[in-house]
């Protein structure tokens, strides 16, 4: 049964590919592109092994099996590591690209986690089939590459809520239909619309529609893969810019938030908390950038915004991108250049990220709150030692399981940001570049990373540490675990 579901996630992933191999057949035929060689043969091997795999392991009662909260956590965990290994195909096979195994391997796990840092030095060289692949892979790992094939398979071992949870990047998933499937399509709707919406915005705009195609997709990801080396900033537009931000915003917010909406609950934008913190954060950052472009003083005077517009544009862009993990380059976006202060709230807003649920990676403003009333429960107690006290969230306690996994995670994401810290010092980067990388790589944010000029070593670090954000790291390092493979 499991192995079956391989063979189904790998058909799903060769369909993606045959989209962008379509692109790339109609690329040839009018532009004279020869990227259709790569990702024919790409689409072929994957959807072969798919098919392959789902006949060989075909039993009759495979509906009626049940698989435990480990296989799930194994069964999502290898998902991602086999969607990057097929994924990588196309950058290995296309002559034009050249890339190596390790580089073809980041690329492709830069897509599917939505971290968005390139190791391709000239984007606009680069053929339509390939460019859109690349966008592809972002737009099925915004939602989850789990999600996609719950809401579009309608097999029995497809319909598991364990693998929901285990891939969901939430503090919990309410079981918001009787059916996971159902639940799982309800949110692919809204995302599909989300994403077509944003597309045709994009088009009114300076952008043509292969360009607003691939950042509508990359853009409600919240992954940042460009058409162009200079990312949105190359347009030179304000109305570009703010089009992306409330997107990514959107993006950035819980989509059961939608789910709600869609069924005409609209008091749950009344009661969420996290969306009302989320939304103050990003004013109160937005605000902070602007005082700060106003106070002035910068070490360099390149790429600065000069005008009071300019400087709102900027920190809206700015922070926009950056607290919903987005990797989107604007016009104004070497924040590593306008100096210290700058560099450390960029560092705290990748550090936050958006809200549970979403496309977006980082701790997540739910657990901040988790946190931060946890502790000022603390301070309650010790003034009353007796007192019965619990987080309460958007009017409802919540249990204790959830609050000390909250907690648990974040004490890991610290863990493993001092030990990335150090690993990339030790590799010869300064302790702010390499906090910087640390923190980008587990919140899935890396705008203005240079990874094309990094040692082979340091991308597989990177590697790691982005599939371990992106997929919550519990269930990552559950793979380490021997008692997790004894069935």
């Amino acid at each position: 049964m499991k192995k079956r579901i391989f063979g189904m996630l790998l058909m799903l992933e060769g369909l993606f590919m045959l989209l962008a191999t379509a692109v790339a057949l109609y690329g040839r035929i009018k532009y004279g592109e020869d990227d259709w060689i790569a990702l024919s043969a790409s689409t072929g091997l994957t959807l072969g092994t798919g098919i392959f795999m789902k006949r060989l392991f075909y039993t009759k009662n495979t509906g009626t099996q049940m698989m435990t909260r480990g296989d799930s956590l194994i069964i999502v965990a290898l998902t991602w590591v086999v969607f990057s290994f097929f994924g990588s195909f196309p950058y290995i096979l296309y002559h034009g690209l050249a890339l190596s195994p390790i580089n073809a391997w980041f690329e492709t796990m830069s897509g599917f986690t939505t971290f968005g840092v390139t190791v391709i030095e000239n984007l606009e060289t680069l053929p339509h089939g390939i460019l859109l692949w690349r966008s592809l892979t972002q737009w099925m790992g915004g939602l989850g590459i789990l999600a996609f094939s719950m809401a579009l398979f309608s097999s029995g071992e497809m319909r598991n809520s364990n693998m929901f949870m285990a891939e969901a990047s939430a503090i919990s998933m309410d079981r918001l239909r009787p059916k996971i499937g159902a639940t799982a399509r309800r949110l692919l709707i809204i995302y599909l619309l989300f994403t077509i919406v944003c597309i045709l915005l994009f088009w009114l705009g300076p952008m043509n529609a292969f360009d607003a195609l691939n950042h509508g997709l990359t853009t409600i990801s919240t992954g940042g893969f460009s058409t162009h080396n200079a990312g949105l900033g190359y347009f030179q537009s304000a109305y570009i810019e703010y089009v992306a931000v409330v997107f990514m915003l959107l993006s950035a917010t819980n989509f059961t938030t939608y789910y709600y909406i869609s069924a005409r609950q609209f008091s749950v934008l009344k009661r969420s908390e996290e969306l009302h913190w989320f939304l103050l954060l990003f004013m109160g950052f937005v605000a902070f950038f602007i005082v700060l472009f106003t106070i002035g003083g910068f070490p360099v005077d390149n790429e600065i915004p000069a005008t009071f517009n300019d400087r709102i544009r900027a920190a809206v862009f700015h922070v926009g991108t950056t607290l919903s993990t987005c990797s989107n380059i604007g016009q104004y976006s070497d924040y590593a250049v306008w100096g210290a202060p700058f560099l450390g709230a960029t560092i705290l807003m990748k550090l936050i990220g958006g809200c549970t649920y979403s496309t977006a990676g980082g701790l997540k403003v739910g657990r901040m709150l988790i946190f931060a009333r946890s502790i000022i429960n603390e301070f309650r107690l010790h003034l009353h030692p007796h007192a019965i006290v619990g987080v309460r969230i958007s009017g409802h306690i919540l249990p204790d399981s959830l609050v000390h996994r909250a907690v648990a995670f974040m004490m890991m994401y610290l863990f493993m940001t001092i030990i990335g810290i150090l690993v990339f010092a030790i590799l010869g980067y300064d302790l702010a570049t390499s906090a910087d990388i640390a923190v980008s790589s587990l919140s899935n944010v890396g705008p203005n990373m240079d990874a094309a000029g990094m040692h082979g070593v340091a991308k597989l670090i990177l590697s790691f540490y982005m599939l371990a954000g992106r997929l919550e790291i519990f269930t990552l390092l559950f793979l380490f675990m021997p008692k997790a493979w004894k069935k």
